[in-house]
């Protein structure tokens, strides 16, 4: 497979980032008001030291809350990432985390679990809709004696 230059990859980036861009600023002040944090974890100029980066789209929104001696973290990405390759199209992909650890110490529990979604699937009417019901099953994911815990 032949590669893509960087602005070959940027064209067909930069309308996709668009579209992402919209989607969460639409759901972005309702994800806050309800506690979730979001960081940017986005590479838009594709730069990478190793010299065959390519442009990604990644956002995090995350809860965490406490439980006796643990901390509870769900969180849900989306990220896009542009493909390297003539002819590949880039990968859009949705993830749930959760787990459950001790400051300063590995996880005890994690799950994970991710999904490829389609580019014409997200829009700002349902952005919302997809951080919330994947952070409702990282929720679920919980152990139940954490969320015990957590609730006592």
């Amino acid at each position: 497979m032949e590669l893509r230059s960087g602005v070959e990859m940027q064209a067909s980036f930069a309308p996709i980032a668009k579209q992402l861009d919209k989607a969460l600023t639409e759901a972005k002040t309702r994800l806050q008001d309800e506690g979730v944090e979001i960081r940017d974890r986005s590479n838009r100029s594709g730069f990478d030291k190793s010299g065959y980066g390519v442009p990604s789209w990644s956002f995090e929104f995350e809860r965490r809350c406490e439980g006796g001696r643990f901390i509870g973290r769900i969180a849900a990405q989306v990220r896009y990432e542009e493909s390297l390759f003539q002819g590949k199209p880039g990968q859009l992909e949705a993830t749930w985390t959760s787990e459950v650890f001790q400051p300063a110490s590995l996880s005890a529990i994690k799950n994970q679990e991710s999904s490829p979604l389609s580019i014409s699937s997200v829009s700002p009417a349902t952005f919302l809709d997809l951080i919330r019901e994947m952070l409702q099953k990282a929720e679920a994911a919980l152990p139940q004696w954490f969320v015990a815990s957590r609730d006592a």
